[in-house]
């Protein structure tokens, strides 16, 4: 149950670091909100979701790696419990790295009906 709610923090303070940015962005090169609301943000990020997207999904081994790594253990923990959390931890990175379908799947799914169809 710890690790949704670490990854739900960690992604939604990675989008506020982003919007964070792109304000201070905005203010530094004085962007004026007319120039902004002229854009078409979804064809013109269009191929930057489309990098994201191929992005993530080619490095998702690494990102299914680091999300199951492994806990520090104390001095005092045995052999036999480490065991156990190593093959847990085995099993959440196999069945964590067999999921990349369903990841692409997600991302045709948000580009075609939330970006395409919303215009969100």
């Amino acid at each position: 149950m710890r690790r949704p709610i670490k990854f739900f923090f960690t992604s939604v303070g990675l989008i506020i670091a982003l919007m964070a940015i792109g304000m201070l962005l905005s203010a530094a090169f004085r962007v004026k909100p007319e120039e902004i609301n002229k854009l078409n943000l979804i064809e013109e990020l269009q191929w930057y979701r489309l990098g994201f997207y191929i992005a993530v999904l080619l490095a998702w081994s690494w990102i299914s790696k680091f999300m199951t790594r492994p806990k520090l253990f104390d001095n005092d923990t045995n052999v036999e419990q480490r065991t156990k959390a190593e093959e847990k931890r085995l099993q959440d990175y196999l069945a964590l790295k067999s999921k990349r379908v369903h990841i692409g799947l997600l991302f045709v799914f948000f580009e075609i009906v939330v970006i395409r169809q919303f215009g969100l």
